[in-house]
């Protein structure tokens, strides 16, 4: 049988306490727990747009949205943030890399096009943005500033051919030198030296189905995405084993064409569906559904996050605590 806690024999005094512990807990868990991102998605082919959305991960549920925070794009695909949070947006339709505001919709940066090249991705680690050129021309390098051609040029080993016709992704572990490049023709993950832009032309990982995007995790994991299988994997960088998957058959998941996905780094993967257009939540620790449909965008495609700072507890909230237990202990005085 279930036993109840009796209030009958506590004192006034150690039930204010109590109370105000618990209040006063309940703010300040409230505020650690908070898990708010600002989400961006372009929507590819026929949206020619990118929006912004205000997400809650801890269970998917939007409060804002502008779902054309930027509009007038051609054929918008790849999407990073650089050092300043800003967008910096791969359009295909064009062949441009460009540059825009987080914070101020329609709002471009100089240069703007930052970049003249086809790519379906793009990275940006300090002030180096890599762009996986399509049609066999590896990996480029440019000042993601200015926008200028890099020194060297391009990864070392990336050009000819050498690691297949179509480059789709490059994705970094700046901790360790080691950055991972993704072929879509070779069906094959490489790693490189960032130091040296030299790539191993041994893979990592091979024998892979149309691989897309690709995103380190900062721990030692690699997650891969294969949209035309509708998978998305882990790998174990070190040994190359792979640790999950998340897919419809095997967790569950609704995926339909999920070429992009972004880490949020507290255990929480969003995942692009270009064919169904949805935008879903998982757990990037097992793969178990948050969120099948966080957001409906018609050929969803690039998707970046940025957190967003949630307010400590008001101090209103904390006088009333402080009141509360005051008042407390004076009656208890009082008796």
């Amino acid at each position: 049988m279930k036993t109840y806690p009796s209030f009958h024999n506590v004192s006034r005094t150690s039930l204010g306490a109590t109370l105000a512990v618990l209040l006063l807990g309940t703010l300040l868990t409230g505020a650690a727990h908070a898990q708010i991102f600002q989400l961006y998605v372009d929507s590819a082919e026929g949206g020619h747009k990118l929006g912004a959305y205000t997400v809650d991960a801890s269970n998917g549920s939007v409060s804002a949205s502008n779902s054309s925070f930027i509009s007038s794009l051609n054929d918008p695909y790849g999407l990073a943030l650089d050092s300043s949070n800003n967008l910096v947006i791969s359009t295909l339709g064009d062949s441009y890399v460009a540059k825009y505001s987080s914070v101020t919709a329609n709002t471009s940066i100089a240069p703007n096009p930052l970049v003249t090249a086809a790519a379906v991705n793009v990275t940006v680690s300090g002030n180096v943005l890599y762009v996986p050129l399509r049609n066999g021309n590896g990996v480029g390098l440019y000042n993601a500033t200015t926008g200028a051609t890099g020194s060297p040029a391009f990864l070392s080993g990336g050009t000819g051919g050498a690691i297949g016709t179509n480059v789709d992704s490059v994705s970094l572990d700046p901790a360790h030198d080691i950055g991972y490049v993704v072929s879509e023709s070779q069906g094959n993950v490489y790693s490189f030296t960032i130091s040296t832009n030299i790539i191993n032309p041994t893979p990592l990982i091979s024998g892979l189905s149309t691989p897309w995007d690709s995103q380190y995790d900062g721990a030692g994991h690699l997650f891969v995405s294969l949209p035309l299988s509708n998978q998305i994997l882990e790998y174990n960088v070190s040994d190359s084993s792979l640790v999950m998957t998340i897919s419809n058959s095997i967790s569950g998941a609704a995926l339909s064409g999920c070429y992009d996905f972004t880490l949020d780094g507290a255990g929480h993967i969003f995942i692009s569906n270009y064919t169904s257009g949805v935008v879903g939540e998982y757990s990037a620790i097992d793969g178990s559904t948050i969120n099948n449909s966080v957001l409906s965008i018609p050929n969803a495609m690039g998707i970046v996050l940025i957190p967003v700072a949630v307010p400590e507890p008001s101090s209103m909230a904390l006088v009333g605590v402080v009141a509360l237990t005051f008042g407390a202990w004076k009656f208890r005085r009082r008796r």
